[in-house]
């Protein structure tokens, strides 16, 4: 409980560096997954750039969600659509369209009509 406290207060401080490490390196999974729910509430364009690394490197479906999750509080919708582009999973395509849904952003507008449009 005390690391999860101390992953989440990185977050409030934006310490991406430190949450990066502990989201690559960490064996507990929930911790690692706190670590990029941190990242997200960082919200900044290092924090972002982690995140899609972090997802790039991991097969792993719960820390893709994770990302994906992190990006969705971060707000980024541009970072969303490039891992939309890229992801070959159906069901974590449907995870990102969803949560591009939710956002007011032209972008994610944008891309939910081309995909109607198909």
């Amino acid at each position: 409980a005390l690391r999860r406290t101390i992953l989440e207060a990185m977050g409030v401080a934006g310490d991406v560096e430190g949450l990066s490490q502990a989201a690559r390196a960490d064996q507990d999974p929930a911790l690692r997954r706190a670590a990029i729910q941190g990242l997200g509430v960082a919200s900044s364009p290092a924090a972002t750039a982690a995140l899609k690394q972090i997802y790039a490197a991991n097969a792993d479906p719960g820390i893709r969600r994770a990302v994906i999750e992190g990006l969705f509080v971060a707000d980024d919708a541009r970072a969303l659509i490039d891992l939309f582009r890229a992801e070959k999973d159906r069901e974590l395509k449907h995870d990102i369209i969803q949560k591009l849904s939710l956002m007011d952003s032209p972008e994610a507008t944008d891309m939910l009509l081309k995909l109607l449009e198909q």
